[in-house]
């Protein structure tokens, strides 16, 4: 995250000469308590930048500023993506996830959700990869015993970290991100850039970054989530057509020449 940055040059950017400092946050901050030394970040009064609607409000709560205060700046991500398309030549339906296992990620409802489509669909061809690392915690732990307790592991493996993830999303069909809280998802980003259609909760920040051609189910739902892959599995020239407009999407609304246009709008402004 951004927190450590921003609080460390929050105290000194005044004693160092530079003109002006932004605290630049791309992710919600829960914590019901504001420490000691983000007090006196506020007092020194940073320029504040958030990459959503949604952790601009955050951020506003949080400080107890106006949301006008605040400019969002989306993420940008990996231009080089956008020169390889997804391309799965098997005829099964591959689901990737790309996300660590922390709090506000629900890999439990995916898990859940794909039990129930293979009750459902015994004979399918589909394989979920979860792609991500644990962070020190118990999480992926928890996951992969739900999953082997499920009698999944058929359908299911646990990646970990990819090196070169843009080779590894070329081989998948959807993208999938069920998450309960977001900045603004980076992993969004990146399966548009090749051209994968997407399914992610319906979360105002999963919704401000994907067009409204992709498809979303709400938090914890897993009988929207099993129909939205079989209708997946049924259509798959839908697929190629959603993901196509995703490429097109993130290149007019994330891209690197947008982000720094509007970081050197923000400059002059100051």
């Amino acid at each position: 995250g951004t927190e450590q940055c921003n609080l460390l040059m929050g105290l000194v950017w005044r004693f160092i000469g530079a003109k002006c400092f932004f605290w630049h946050q791309w992710g919600i901050d829960n914590r019901t308590s504001i420490g000691f030394w983000e007090k006196r970040v506020i007092k020194l009064k940073p320029t504040y930048i958030a990459n959503s609607i949604a952790c601009r409000q955050n951020i506003a709560k949080r400080h107890q500023i106006d949301v006008s205060n605040i400019k969002v700046i989306h993420n940008t991500f990996n231009e080089k993506l956008l020169h390889v398309n997804a391309f799965n030549q098997t005829d099964d339906l591959k689901v990737v996830m790309v996300a660590n296992f922390f709090e506000e990620k629900d890999h439990v409802t995916v898990i859940e959700s794909i039990r129930l489509y293979v009750n459902k669909h015994p004979e399918s061809n589909i394989k979920f990869y979860f792609v991500g690392r644990s962070n020190g915690s118990s999480l992926m732990y928890e996951a992969k015993a739900l999953a082997f307790d499920l009698n999944l592991y058929n359908y299911i493996e646990f990646v970990g970290l990819v090196d070169d993830v843009a080779h590894f999303l070329t081989k998948m069909d959807v993208g999938l991100l069920s998450t309960k809280s977001e900045g603004l998802s980076n992993a969004l980003l990146e399966y548009m850039a090749v051209g994968l259609p997407v399914i992610a909760t319906d979360i105002s920040q999963n919704r401000e970054a994907l067009s409204s051609e992709n498809m979303f189910f709400e938090i914890g739902n897993k009988q929207q989530l099993v129909e939205l892959l079989e209708h997946c599995y049924e259509d798959r020239a839908l697929l190629k057509s959603i993901g196509a407009l995703n490429k097109t999407f993130v290149e007019q609304h994330f891209s690197n020449q947008l982000y720094s246009q509007k970081v050197l709008n923000l400059l002059h402004d100051e």
